[in-house]
Parts: structure tokens; C-alpha cells; sequence
């Protein structure tokens, strides 16, 4: 929802979306709407990767909350007294449409499906992906220094040191490069070469945890599963099998 919910090219709710970012940053959106748009798993920022601007970090619609939203805006009352001002006929319509809408996403076979086979996401996909590929780098290099001129690999390690030394990184994220031996700063040597000031060791019992946490509950999915469900089940798959492959390498050569 989060990735939706971000794109501007969808005319007026694109705008208006860009405005709650601009306003919860400047600090002008009130407690109330951050906790609406928080219910609903609402991104509130962003980082560029390449020409795109993706969420610096998922976040899970809470049902629990979108359930007393709902109960909320409800209408008290199906229907309204003859009198009725047209300000309070037109405050009624809206709560009783926001409540359809929140209740139909709470009916909906994919939220039950995440409810039963998912659970929340620390990462977005694009970011897995590129860790899953420093781990099969690490497997077959023995390190996770990769040069800057190693195509978008080597493009993403830059840019999550980056991200560490200005204090924009998460720390799962740091947890999940550390335990894998991920070096934070380097040095120039000689004209073109930068190498780590300082070596780290994988941690393998941190990764053993990953593995642990990354495993996908359940092996199949059924075929009504959400096609964005599938993809995260594989991807999650595919970190835990490139992280044991380098466990299971490391602990034969220890």
C-alpha cells in the first residue's frame, strides 16, 4: 500500500498525498490525521534510488486501528431527521463512505491472507534484494567491499555508508549489514583504490538469527494468494537461502 500510496502521477491524490508529507514534516498535521494515516500503513518518508523515490521503510497497516476508526465514523444512525442541515447531511455521507471503504479493505481476501501468512516488513523489496546480493558477493569474494565501479551493487554499498554517516539509516538495516561483516568507512589508497579502514567479521550467530526471522512460516502459498504476497514470500526465500549458504560455508571453514 505504502508504494501506491507514494506516486504523484496519479493526478489530485498524488498532490494531496505529497502535502501530508510536506505538512508532517514541516510539523503542521494535526495528532489526529497522522493517527488515520498511520492505520493504514501511510509512508511518511522517502530516499531516491536512481529515478525513483522509494519508502525509506515499509510500514504495516495497524487493523486493530482501522477497526476503531471504523466504529468512529460510523453513523450513529441510518437515517437523519427532515431538518437535518446540509453541512451535517454531508458530514454523515462522508464518515458512513470512509467506513465502507476501511471495512471493505478489512474484508478483503489479500489483508486475510497477510494477516495469515505474512507478517511486517522491516525492508522494502528493492532494498532486500540489493543485500541478498552483497551476501552472494560476500560468498564468492570473501568480503563485502565492493568497488564502486561493480555496476549497482557497488552503487548501493556507497550509498548505504552514505546513509550511515549522516544518520539516515535504520537500525535494522545496520543490524542486518553488521552481522555480515559490513565495513562502515574506508580509505584512499593510492590514487583510485579505497579499501576499509577497518576490517569487520561476519557474526554468525546474528545471522543464524536473520535466517530465523526471514524464513518464510509457511512454503506455499495458495493460489489466491496477492501476486505482491508471492513475490515478498520468494524474496524472503531467496535472502534465507543465500544466508545459509554463507553459514554453512563459514562454519566448515571454522
Amino acid at each position: 500500500m505504502g508504494t501506491a500510496m507514494s506516486r504523484l502521477g496519479m493526478g489530485p491524490l498524488g498532490w494531496w498525498v505529497r502535502t501530508q508529507r510536506q505538512d508532517y514534516k514541516g510539523g503542521r498535521m494535526s495528532q489526529f490525521r497522522i493517527d488515520y494515516l498511520d492505520s493504514i500503513g501511510f509512508v511518511w518518508t522517502r530516499n531516491r534510488f536512481g529515478r525513483e523515490w522509494i519508502p525509506d521503510q515499509y510500514s504495516e497497516p495497524d487493523l486493530g486501528a482501522v477497526a476503531r476508526i471504523i466504529e468512529v465514523e460510523r453513523p450513529e444512525h441510518d437515517d437523519l431527521p427532515l431538518g437535518a442541515t446540509e453541512g451535517l447531511k454531508t458530514r454523515v455521507n462522508v464518515g458512513r463512505r470512509l467506513a465502507e471503504a476501511l471495512q471493505e479493505y478489512l474484508d478483503n481476501d489479500s489483508v486475510r491472507l497477510m494477516q495469515t501468512y505474512d507478517k511486517p516488513k522491516k525492508f522494502d523489496a528493492r532494498w532486500q534484494a540489493r543485500y541478498t546480493e552483497l551476501v552472494h558477493y560476500l560468498i564468492e569474494h570473501g568480503n563485502c567491499n565492493v568497488p564502486s565501479r561493480y555496476g549497482p551493487l557497488g552503487t548501493w554499498v556507497r550509498k548505504q555508508r552514505r546513509d550511515y554517516k549522516d544518520g539516515r539509516m535504520s537500525q535494522f538495516r545496520k543490524e542486518y549489514l553488521d552481522s555480515i561483516g559490513f565495513v562502515w568507512t574506508t580509505k584512499q589508497v593510492g590514487s583510485k583504490e579505497w579499501l576499509p579502514d577497518e576490517y569487520s567479521q561476519p557474526d554468525p550467530k546474528a545471522i543464524a538469527r536473520i535466517i530465523d526471522d526471514e524464513k518464510p512460516s509457511h512454503d506455499d502459498l495458495p493460489s489466491s494468494a496477492p501476486k505482491s504476497l508471492k513475490m515478498r514470500v520468494k524474496s524472503d526465500r531467496d535472502l534465507v537461502e543465500a544466508l545459509q549458504e554463507y553459514l554453512d560455508e563459514f562454519e566448515s571453514d571454522n
